[in-house]
C-alpha cells in the first residue's frame, strides 16, 4: 500500500484523517521543523494525532484544538524531547476544554523555554 489515503485491500476501510494543523493554535515554539496535526471524526469522539518539533520559546507547551472535549478522554504522549533530551512526557485535555496541555514529566514539570522541543501525541476526546 502506498500513500496515506489508499483503501486497505480486503476490508475497504480508508485513512480519513483530516489535516487540522491550520485550525490549531500551537503554544511554546518559535519555529517548527515538523508541525502536523490530524484528526478523524469517529461519531461520538475525535482521534487526534500530532507531531510538533522545533525550537522552544516558552515553558508552556500546548495545542489548542478547534473542538472541545465534552467528557472522557484518552491521552498518550508517545515521545517528547525537552531541550534536546528524550523524555517521557504527559499530555492532558480536560473535560470542557479544547487545550491539550503537555508537561515534561508525569508529575507535571514544565518544559524548558529554549532548545529543541518535540511532542508526538494521540488524544481521543468525546464530542
Amino acid at each position: 500500500m502506498s500513500g496515506t489515503n489508499q483503501e486497505i485491500e480486503g476490508n475497504n476501510t480508508k485513512n480519513n484523517f483530516t489535516d487540522i494543523t491550520g485550525s490549531c493554535t500551537i503554544v511554546g515554539w518559535i519555529s517548527f521543523a515538523i508541525n502536523k496535526i490530524k484528526a478523524i471524526d469517529m461519531g461520538d469522539y475525535y482521534i487526534v494525532n500530532g507531531q510538533v518539533v522545533g525550537i522552544s520559546n516558552s515553558s508552556t507547551t500546548q495545542v489548542v484544538l478547534p473542538f472541545t472535549n465534552n467528557g472522557v478522554q484518552l491521552d498518550d504522549c508517545r515521545f517528547a524531547i525537552n531541550n534536546g533530551t528524550n523524555i517521557f512526557a504527559r499530555c492532558l485535555v480536560s473535560a470542557g476544554s479544547n487545550t491539550v496541555d503537555f508537561r515534561a514529566t508525569v508529575s507535571g514539570s514544565l518544559f524548558t523555554s529554549f532548545g529543541t522541543k518535540a511532542i508526538y501525541f494521540t488524544v481521543i476526546i468525546e464530542k
